[in-house]
């Protein structure tokens, strides 16, 4: 490759702002192009930017939050309101559903009720047939 052709390259995978600083100084060869690249980051890491929004005290930043699925997490959700919701059937004296799984499927079922049908929809392929009346 020539030197045009790899600075051209290179300038391909760079930043709006860092292309528009390469450009206005006519970098024509790699070295150039690295040594121009180090004076921009020197300069941007000297620069003091006021924050564009206040960083509140209790908050964490999502960098250094711990990673979970979203598996882990609904798996970690359900275990809090059971555990919250333990103590209360264990108290409970009337005779209500079986089990812990029983109250699980209700609630599940009873959330997800509008989303389903107890009775199959009619098909509209099909016809009722009058019994006085003869095809014949």
């Amino acid at each position: 490759m020539t030197e045009d052709q790899k600075v051209s390259h290179l300038m391909r995978g760079v930043a709006e702002d860092l292309y528009q600083v390469l450009i206005n100084r006519e970098v024509c060869t790699v070295h150039q192009f690295v040594t121009c690249c180090r004076q921009v980051d020197a300069m941007s890491k000297r620069r003091v930017v006021k924050p564009r929004y206040e960083k509140l005290p209790n908050v964490t930043p999502i960098s250094t939050a711990n990673e979970e699925d979203l598996s882990d997490l609904i798996h970690r959700i359900v275990r809090e309101e059971i555990q919250k919701v333990l103590p209360q059937i264990a108290t409970c004296t009337d005779d209500g559903p079986d089990g812990l799984e029983s109250i699980i499927r209700d609630e599940v079922r009873s959330t997800s009720a509008p989303l389903t049908r107890n009775e199959p929809a009619p098909s509209p392929y099909t016809t009722k047939r009058r019994t006085d009346q003869s095809f014949w």
